[in-house]
C-alpha cells in the first residue's frame, strides 16, 4: 500500500489535480477554490515530492498509472476527472493509458513530456498517437 498526502476541497464529483515536477499539490489550490462548491477537489503530492511516500526504484508509465489508481481505489473515488499540469499531466496520460474505466475526464496544463519515439504506441497505447503532436 503506498502513503499519499492530498488535501481535499470541496464536496461532489471527485477531481484529482496532478501538479508538476518540483511542486506539492498545493499547485493546484486556486483552481480547488474555483471548484469547490461542485467537486471535491483532491489536491495529490506525488511521489517524490511533497509528503507522499517516494517510489523507490525507476518506474514505468504502468507503475504510475498503478499508484494513482491505488489511490482512488483506496479512497472510493470511482471514475475521477483528473486535472494535471506539467509532469503530472504525463502521469494523468499513463492513467488515462491503463484505467481508463476509471477517468471521467483528463485536463492536461502544459503537459511535460520526456524524449519520446516518433509514435510511443508501446508506451501509451492509443494516445501515443498524439504525440507527434506535442512533440
Amino acid at each position: 500500500m503506498n502513503r499519499y498526502h492530498a488535501e481535499v476541497m470541496g464536496s461532489g464529483t471527485p477531481v484529482i489535480f496532478l501538479p508538476a515536477g518540483g511542486f506539492t499539490g498545493e499547485e493546484g489550490r486556486s483552481l480547488a477554490e474555483v471548484l469547490c462548491d461542485d467537486f471535491e477537489v483532491h489536491l495529490l503530492d506525488l511521489p517524490w515530492f511533497g509528503r507522499s511516500e517516494g517510489i523507490k526504484q525507476v518506474v514505468t508509465s504502468e507503475q504510475l498509472a498503478d499508484w494513482v489508481n491505488d489511490y482512488v481505489v483506496t479512497h472510493r473515488l470511482g471514475p475521477v476527472h483528473v486535472i494535471a499540469h506539467s509532469l503530472g499531466g504525463a502521469i494523468a496520460l499513463a492513467f488515462a493509458t491503463h484505467y481508463p474505466e476509471h477517468v471521467e475526464r483528463l485536463v492536461l496544463l502544459d503537459q511535460g513530456h520526456k524524449a519520446f519515439p516518433r509514435v510511443p504506441l508501446r508506451e501509451y497505447g492509443v494516445f501515443g498517437l498524439v504525440v507527434p503532436l506535442l512533440s
